[in-house]
């Protein structure tokens, strides 16, 4: 997820300013104000309109960029929770109406998000979505949005750890892809960085199972450095997707069999 925070740290950079700061947006003169722990905008002939209250004591920023591809600039309030993770709290400008509204994400109970909130948000053009990561203990997690017809962002990608029951060196980190209805398209594994995994078979010859369990086991095999994509592990055992010549099968590898013995 390095590339993610480095990009992030880069808009920042380039679009940032402390509070209290005057801006031109669609042509108006806009002027963001800070009163005690609140955010407020300041538009000439309009009413001064709050935009968000956070805890004073923690540093907090302001970013004017484009968050929604629409080719006007919106607002974010920015909050440093911690050394890492800074919650973004965005609103978006509707150039009809001229005002700022607060970003939404689409309410559902499922799926659920790594971060939660939005943080360190990094902004996408080549698939025009928008990156939320966040850091808890030595891992960094990330969430991929989408805005739908409406203009509301919904959860493309998420990233969840497992901890499995192995002494085989193992694969936690998880990315799930989602439809708009929030249903699951795919899960495959990804390293540390969020790249997906090609793992490599180490042993000579291993048999392919049906489900992870030995009375599974097919007559198909995977051989020396065969590259397997990991799409969810039970303890010893993963499924894998495997890109042969008729196209991709999903069988389940058993780790101990897989791995060349030293």
């Amino acid at each position: 997820m390095k590339f993610l925070i480095i990009t992030t740290l880069l808009l920042c950079i380039s679009i940032s300013a402390r509070a209290d700061s005057t801006f031109i947006i669609d042509g108006v003169n806009i002027e963001i104000k800070k009163e005690d722990e609140c955010f407020y905008l300041l538009t000439a002939g309009k009413e001064k309109q709050q935009l968000k209250c956070i805890d004073d004591n923690l540093e907090s920023d302001i970013i004017i960029r484009d968050f929604n591809f629409d080719g006007y600039k919106d607002i974010a309030i920015t909050n440093s929770l911690g050394m890492v993770n800074n919650i973004f709290y965005v609103f978006l400008y509707d150039h009809v109406s001229a005002a700022f509204k607060e970003l939404k994400i689409a309410d559902s109970k499922t799926p659920t998000s790594a971060c939660g909130d939005l943080y360190n948000l990094a902004i996408r053009l080549d698939d025009l979505s928008l990156v939320s990561s966040c850091r808890s203990g030595p891992v960094w997690y990330y969430d991929t949005y989408r805005y739908n017809a409406k203009g509301t962002l919904w959860l493309y990608k998420a990233t969840e750890y497992q901890i499995q029951n192995s002494e085989i060196d193992t694969f936690p980190l998880y990315e799930h892809t989602f439809n708009q209805k929030g249903g699951k398209l795919d899960t495959v594994a990804v390293d540390f960085d969020g790249k997906k995994i090609l793992w490599s078979v180490t042993s000579e010859k291993v048999f392919l199972y049906l489900s992870p369990e030995k009375t599974s086991k097919t007559k198909a095999y995977l051989i020396h450095n065969d590259k397997v994509e990991i799409l969810e592990q039970k303890d010893d055992w993963i499924k894998i997707r495997f890109a042969s010549r008729k196209g991709p099968l999903i069988r389940w590898l058993y780790l101990p069999e897989a791995i060349a013995k030293s």
